[in-house]
C-alpha cells in the first residue's frame, strides 16, 4: 500500500539542525555563573505554593509531609511536585522515616538565597541611580 501521507515541499531543509536546532541540550553553561544562579533562585520562586512551603517550614520546622500539604491550597500531588523542585535547588531537605516523608527546610542554602536577591536588588539600585545621574 502506498504511503500517501504528504510530505512539506523541502522535506530535508525544515529538518536540519540549523534550522531545528535540538532544545534537549541545556544551554545554561553559556551564561556566567550569577545569571545561573538567579535563574535557579528564580525558578524556586516563581510559584506561590514553593514561597508558602518554604514560609511554612520556616516557622514550624520539619514536618511530616501530609501535615505540610494540609496547609497549602493544592492537590497533594501537586504540593509533592513543588517539594521536588525544592529539594532539587537544595532549598528543602527531605528525611524518609518509613512510612512518612519530613521536610525541612535548609536554613544555610536558604540564607544564602536570600543574600543572592539582595545583592541583585542592591545591582539594579545602582544601575538606576548610574541612569538617573546622566
Amino acid at each position: 500500500m502506498p504511503n500517501l501521507s504528504p510530505k512539506p515541499p523541502n522535506f530535508h531543509h525544515y529538518f536540519t539542525f540549523e534550522n531545528n536546532p535540538p532544545m534537549a541540550f541545556s544551554r545554561a553553561h553559556l551564561f556566567d555563573r550569577l545569571a545561573y544562579e538567579q535563574s535557579t533562585w528564580s525558578k524556586a520562586t516563581a510559584h506561590p505554593a514553593r514561597i508558602k512551603i518554604l514560609e511554612y517550614l520556616a516557622l514550624h520546622g520539619p514536618l511530616r509531609f501530609r501535615t505540610l500539604a494540609r496547609h497549602i491550597p493544592l492537590h497533594y500531588t501537586t504540593v509533592s511536585r513543588h517539594c521536588r523542585t525544592l529539594r532539587e535547588l537544595g532549598l528543602i531537605e527531605a528525611t524518609e522515616a518509613y512510612p512518612h516523608t519530613y521536610y525541612a527546610i535548609n536554613e544555610k542554602a536558604c540564607r544564602n538565597l536570600v543574600r543572592k536577591i539582595r545583592q541583585f536588588e542592591s545591582s539594579i539600585e545602582v544601575v538606576n541611580s548610574e541612569n538617573n545621574d546622566h
